[in-house]
């Protein structure tokens, strides 16, 4: 029987202890029956052979959190990929095929997909339904093909969200990871040149930030209160919105001392989580839904400020199109931080549990 590579677990806990690079049959098509419950009706199918894969911070989740009964087993971690197509299937063979055999593709597998399957992007070979992928970005490499889709349409979301406009002052908290090198790049283009963006990070990705367009930089490591700092140098000249791209919980709640009164903070991060176990997920988890109830009024104990967080767990064909035409109409980049090979996978999630990565870290198969 022919086989393809994939790292399973099995178990709750962090990659390094869970995680294994085993053999699976080699995804074929048609899908066998019955069709998983995500995804009931006959569609259009594809298999791949995986280039990339991408890791993202909720694959932690996944391993560390989420309990067995929940999810099947054995599993695959990640959402996002990209590689080449290698078969086609339709459930009406009369109707032309979106896809075809040979396309180089992005994909995104959303989470309600990946739990009950167990199907994640980090292997060689896999079977989804087509909806889950469009062609890739012409003047992409695979590398960064891989790494697109979450980031990008976090960080797009992100800005609609904040209602930027040309010549305001935007702060990206965060701005080196996946999510800010991008939000650094959609801010600016919507702020243009007489609009401010001021990125947070540290200062060896200063001059990475500014090549997307910061304005400025804030180094975050030489102070002992980023809150303080920001307050210091902005008090006078504060901010129309705040987005926040790592879940810094003392930024938001002093954000009053730095954003206009009618700003937006906007958080694609929630609240950064440490250790991935569920004491710490469940303070976190409260933690957010305070931040969601808190009273804006100032008089009650607020902020003064309005809150937006947003989760984003699918995109339409339609969506990943548009984000792949940005990346064709040169209007952002995939900042990729580091290629691995699939033997070195736990070395990449060394990097993404640090939250030191520059971008996108990417496991080459």
């Amino acid at each position: 029987m022919a086989t393809a590579k994939a790292w399973t677990f099995t178990a709750r806990g962090k990659p390094a202890d869970v995680l294994k690079l085993t053999d699976i049959p080699l995804p074929t098509l048609p899908p066998p029956l019955p069709l998983p419950k995500p995804a009931p009706t006959p569609e259009e199918w594809i298999t791949i052979s995986v280039s990339c894969t991408a890791l993202n911070p909720g694959s932690q989740f996944h391993m560390g959190i989420i309990p067995l009964f929940l999810r099947a087993s054995p599993a695959t971690p990640e959402m996002e990929l990209s590689g080449t197509i290698t078969d086609v299937w339709s459930p009406d063979s009369e109707i032309p095929t979106r896809l075809k055999k040979g396309d180089e593709v992005v994909a995104f597998i959303p989470f309600g997909y990946m739990l009950p399957t167990g199907v994640g992007a980090l292997c060689s070979h896999l079977a989804i339904p087509a909806r889950f992928a469009v062609k890739k970005p012409q003047n992409a490499s695979m590398e960064e093909a891989a790494g697109l889709l979450q980031v990008a349409g976090v960080a797009l979301k992100q800005v609609e969200l904040a209602n930027l406009k040309a010549g305001d002052r935007a702060l990206v908290y965060g701005a080196s990871g996946g999510i800010g090198t991008m939000t650094v790049q959609m801010a600016k283009k919507i702020v243009g040149e007489n609009g401010t963006v001021v990125a947070v990070c540290s200062a060896r990705n200063a001059e990475l930030v500014k090549s997307l367009g910061a304005d400025e930089v804030v180094d975050y490591q030489k102070t002992k209160s980023i809150v303080n700092q920001l307050t210091t140098l902005y008090a006078n000249k504060k901010f129309n919105a705040i987005l926040d791209c790592h879940g810094h919980q003392q930024v938001y709640t002093h954000c009053a001392q730095y954003l206009t009164e009618k700003g937006f903070y906007v958080s694609a991060g929630g609240v950064k989580i440490n250790n991935w176990n569920w004491p710490t997920f469940l303070r976190t988890a409260c933690t957010i839904a305070l931040n969601m109830l808190w009273p804006t009024t100032t008089y009650l104990g607020g902020t003064g400020r309005t809150l937006k967080s947003l989760t984003v767990m699918d995109y339409s064909i339609q969506e990943k199109e548009r984000l792949v035409g940005m990346v064709e109409g040169g209007e952002v980049r995939v900042v990729v931080d580091s290629v691995w090979s699939a033997e070195e996978a736990l070395r990449g999630y060394e990097i993404l549990s640090a939250a030191r990565a520059r971008g996108k870290i990417i496991i080459k198969w």
